[in-house]
């Protein structure tokens, strides 16, 4: 019984730190994608709809690159609580 807690214990803070760094890398990301689509568009004419509905395609690319290192920062902070 106890044992089941712990892992439930160990499986909120580990998913908690995961969603929260998952968050603020993909806003970084996205950031980064739209101010470079944004400098584009001064050079070709797109609305400023289309660069959202591209920065949006560009997720998944994101998270097959950043969801390791997400990963691996999520467990050492939830780690580091744990001590």
């Amino acid at each position: 019984m106890y044992l089941d807690k712990i892992k439930i214990y160990l499986f909120l803070q580990i998913s908690k730190f995961f969603i929260l760094i998952l968050f603020i890398f993909l806003s970084v990301a996205l950031l980064l994608q739209i101010t470079r689509l944004f400098t584009i568009t001064n050079f070709i004419h797109i609305e400023v709809f289309d660069i959202i509905i591209l920065s949006i395609f560009l997720i998944p690319n994101l998270l097959t690159v950043i969801i390791p290192f997400i990963l691996i920062f999520g467990l050492l902070l939830s780690f580091i609580k744990l001590n």
